[in-house]
């Protein structure tokens, strides 16, 4: 889920990598590979800025 109004940017990527996603905030990372198989999620939080 993404912040209210937030968009996110998805680019192919080069060698092992499939896509680049540029989101802003917290994220939830799951990889699913080709034969349905569903990683553990990865949890990535964002510092907030400073004040």
């Amino acid at each position: 889920m993404q912040a209210p109004g937030a968009q996110s940017r998805i680019k192919d990527g080069a060698g092992d990598i499939d896509y680049k996603v540029t989101l802003r905030g917290d994220a939830l990372i799951v990889g699913v590979d080709n034969f349905g198989n569903v990683s553990n999620p990865a949890v990535c939080l964002v510092a907030p800025p400073p004040k």
